[in-house]
């Protein structure tokens, strides 16, 4: 399963904080986000396959 994590240093008012998950549900079918600067998206892979709970980066494979 993968896990889409957007960070800002900005407050964020929650108007923005809708547009912005918006932004990444469409992210997900269309594989394209725009977003503002300063607006950092990771993505985990969260593997359920052993015993604990494994979570990697997937920037980092």
């Amino acid at each position: 399963m993968h896990i889409i994590v957007a960070t800002t240093a900005s407050n964020l008012n929650d108007k923005k904080k809708e547009e912005i998950r918006e932004e990444l549900k469409q992210a997900m079918t269309s594989g394209i986000a725009v977003l503002g600067s300063g607006t950092e998206v990771r993505v985990l892979d969260v593997d359920l396959r052993t015993n604990a709970l494994e979570v990697k980066a997937l920037e980092d494979k």
